[in-house]
């Protein structure tokens, strides 16, 4: 019984530390008012498409989404932020759909190059106005790797062009991005596409042909890297959250696109000026099926995402800016220059870091062409300047008061322990009253004595008091 309440007395000795861990204080997320809100498109409408010339309206590229997207032409261009507001510094939104721009890329082009050198025009010099394949220009010589190689209207991809006297190479060709639908007559080659012919009216389908490397390269006749591109309109279903100043967006299925072919969309007609007068004949409409999507305290059920055939001309002329274009050097020492925008008003920028050669990869940039699209096309505004937005929870910290009734075991353990060697004792000694209680406690002893039965004295040995101490019986009796 003694060991019994000893070890009770050594388990409670824990006791402080098991009761301060009973208590705790957690931080909980809890949502609060106003909702966060974040930008998406279903309809694309560009404000003020239209421009005036002497009273006559001509559609125009948007200059908010020209301004995103220019920059991605001849660099790794930071994205502007998407449209979004948070109140707190936790705030997440339910999956949702938007309008957006995909991309796709294929390598399985190779087959259309060749190498030789034939007479050809010289359209990419730098000092030329590119007008189209129906332009009028010099007539060259050039080495390199060509498109259509052995018809008479081969395209020179990567190469130089020799000297008319003495054959030594001259102005060289490092990179061409060639559209498979003219942008000046709108006429396709290929019938628009090598391996995306599965694309309905892509905004753009490109041919990037490149030479890597040092300027050298191109004039030692290195294989250039070719690869095909396709943007096209598609719907994206988005999961957004935005936590300690980041905004995070990830796409929770694949992308939506519309596989139902219309046929070709350009139509166009010589006018009397020899001008082509051009039109795009279809809408956008995009509408993903069973497709539902939370939006604030509403269910949205089969939108249908796209635009006007205006507005859809109107973004293919942005990207006219893009292709075609050239990046020529006078020679192997000088600054390779990136001439683009041949359409409107050609231009040339020196490239020191081009995007779409190696050691930069060509596929993964035009995946954040795409992205810089979509950014625009949500951050677009409406005709009063306000944008098109989803409202999702906003999230804010709680202080609570809990009871952790885990660490109240073993103080309750002890204490059911504890009345139970109570109780036992309260039994054990009721049932000895008329014999006495046995006791280990000196207390007796110190009050009264051992008593003159006990034959110890001060001049005993440690042996015999030993001895005398294990054959002692004590009882204690009442008076």
């Amino acid at each position: 019984m003694a060991s019994f309440g000893a070890i009770i007395i050594i388990l409670a000795l824990p006791l402080e530390f098991l009761f301060q861990q009973t208590i705790g204080y957690p931080t909980v997320w809890i949502s609060v008012q106003p909702p966060p809100s974040i930008a998406r498109t279903t309809t694309y409408i560009p404000p003020n498409a239209f421009t005036f010339r002497n009273g006559t309206p001509t559609l125009d590229v948007d200059p908010y989404l020209f301004s995103v997207i220019e920059p991605q032409f001849y660099s790794n261009a930071p994205f502007p932020d998407i449209q979004y507001s948070c109140p707190t510094m936790n705030c997440t939104w339910e999956p949702f759909d938007t309008l957006a721009v995909c991309s796709s890329c294929s390598s399985n082009v190779n087959q259309l190059l060749e190498f030789g050198c034939y007479p050809s025009h010289g359209d990419w010099f730098n000092n030329v106005t590119y007008t189209g394949p129906t332009g009028e220009y010099s007539n060259i010589t050039a080495c390199g790797y060509w498109l259509n190689a052995t018809s008479d209207s081969r395209i020179l991809m990567t190469g130089y062009a020799l000297n008319a006297k003495t054959g030594s190479p001259g102005e060289a060709l490092g990179m061409r991005l060639f559209p498979f639908v003219d942008t000046f007559t709108r006429q396709p080659y290929y019938g628009g596409s090598i391996n995306f012919a599965d694309v309905v009216n892509p905004i753009v389908d490109v041919l990037i042909v490149g030479t890597p490397g040092p300027t050298s390269n191109i004039y030692t006749n290195t294989t250039p890297t070719s690869i095909e591109c396709v943007l096209s309109w598609c719907v994206q279903k988005l999961k957004s959250s935005f936590y300690l100043g980041h905004l995070q967006e990830n796409q929770t299925q694949v992308p939506f696109e519309n596989y139902t072919s219309t046929g070709f969309p350009w139509l166009t007609k010589e006018q009397h000026n020899g001008q082509i007068a051009q039109a795009y004949r279809y809408d956008i409409v995009l509408e993903p099926a069973n497709e539902n999507s939370a939006n604030g305290n509403f269910t949205e059920n089969n939108l249908k995402f796209g635009m006007s055939h205006l507005y859809a001309e109107q973004t293919v002329f942005a990207l006219d800016t893009f292709a075609p274009s050239f990046l020529t050097m006078d020679n192997e020492s000088a600054n390779p220059l990136l001439k683009f925008d041949n359409k409107h008003l050609p231009k040339d920028r020196i490239i020191t870091n081009n995007p779409w050669l190696r050691p930069n990869d060509a596929s993964s940039h035009m995946n954040n062409f795409a992205r810089a699209m979509t950014v625009a096309i949500r951050n677009t505004q409406k005709s009063d300047g306000s944008f098109e937005l989803i409202t999702g929870t906003a999230w804010d910290t709680e202080n609570r008061v809990e009871i952790r009734w885990l660490w109240m075991i073993m103080p309750v353990t002890l204490l059911a322990c504890g009345l139970v060697f109570l109780m036992s004792v309260v039994v054990k000694s009721s049932r000895e009253v008329d014999n006495g209680i046995w006791k280990t406690s000196a207390l007796a002893i110190l009050f009264n004595g051992l008593g003159e039965d006990v034959p110890v004295g001060p001049g005993d040995l440690m042996g015999k008091v030993r001895k005398q101490a294990r054959e002692l019986m004590v009882m204690l009796k009442p008076n």
